[in-house]
């Protein structure tokens, strides 16, 4: 008989059912639209505004209102920081073709803010006295022309400061006062307005325009100019040495006798550089530069 038992019979698994394909696969849907809603989300939340934490509002300025507008009567008005004789400054306006807008009025001191056709602003308080209305202007104009009220000594500091302006390559500035002499058929500010646009440094006037000036300043007995002007007539076709003394821009017509004898006329009134150029052309050489010694 045979007793080995037979070993305990092994257990059948139960096999289940395969789930289907398409739920793993709705699953996975779910799973990442999960993903990319919260990627969405946080993406299109708002960026934090930083606090300013300036609590300093500025107040806007109140505006200037117009009260009328004016021409320089006298020959220097000065502006002033405030309307107070005290605070006088040493820019000032003369009489020209400019009209200027008040702003304010006090204490005798009319507030303006004035650019000219070159761009420059200045502003500041000026006596009511310098001024007039535009209107009071234009109906005495109709009658006469009201005169400025220029004296010698008005004229003087005028050409002092605009010779210190020039001296410090302040050319535009000297040229606003020079303009203004010029008008006034002032020697010597005839001269330079019209020489400085020979030279191509004034703007304002053209070749033709700058001949005549220094030509009037010449007539009236202005050294300078007759020195200039026989320089100019003495070398007119040569022009390397117009270029060594700046006025190759404008052309100009040779003429022995008129040059010769404006520059004797210089010689005679005491004009050094007059002398020294009539030296060096008498033994055939040119000079290096008009500039006065």
């Amino acid at each position: 008989m045979n007793n080995d038992r037979a070993p305990y019979p092994a257990h059948r698994l139960s096999q289940k059912k395969g789930v289907p394909k398409w739920i793993y696969f709705l699953l996975v849907l779910i799973g990442l639209s999960a993903i990319v809603y919260a990627l969405v989300v946080n993406t299109s939340k708002p960026e934090p505004v930083a606090e300013n934490n300036n609590n300093t509002v500025i107040q806007p300025e109140k505006p200037l209102r117009t009260i009328g507008q004016y021409k320089v009567l006298t020959s220097r008005a000065f502006f002033h920081n405030e309307p107070d004789e005290a605070t006088r400054r040493t820019a000032y306006m003369v009489p020209s073709n400019d009209v200027v807008t008040g702003l304010d009025e006090r204490n005798g001191f009319i507030y303006i803010e004035f650019t000219n056709n070159r761009g420059q602003t200045s502003k500041g308080w000026i006596k009511r006295n310098d001024l007039v209305p535009l209107e009071d202007w234009v109906a005495q104009a109709k009658e006469e022309k009201p005169e400025p009220r220029l004296t010698q000594e008005d004229i003087n500091i005028q050409l002092n400061d605009a010779r210190k302006l020039l001296e410090n390559n302040q050319v535009k500035e000297a040229l606003y006062i020079y303009n203004y002499l010029s008008e006034q058929e002032v020697p010597e500010a005839m001269y330079n307005y019209g020489n400085l646009g020979l030279q191509k440094k004034n703007e304002e006037v053209d070749c033709g325009k700058a001949f005549q000036l220094v030509e009037k300043a010449s007539d009236k007995g202005y050294i300078p100019a007759k020195r200039t002007l026989g320089f100019l007539y003495l070398f007119a076709d040569n022009t390397e040495i117009l270029k060594i003394n700046n006025y190759e821009q404008c052309t100009y017509d040779r003429n022995v006798f008129k040059g010769s004898k404006l520059l004797m006329e210089a010689v005679l009134a005491g004009d050094s550089t007059a002398k020294r150029l009539s030296e060096e052309l008498n033994i055939s050489s040119a000079p290096d530069s008009l500039e006065q010694q």
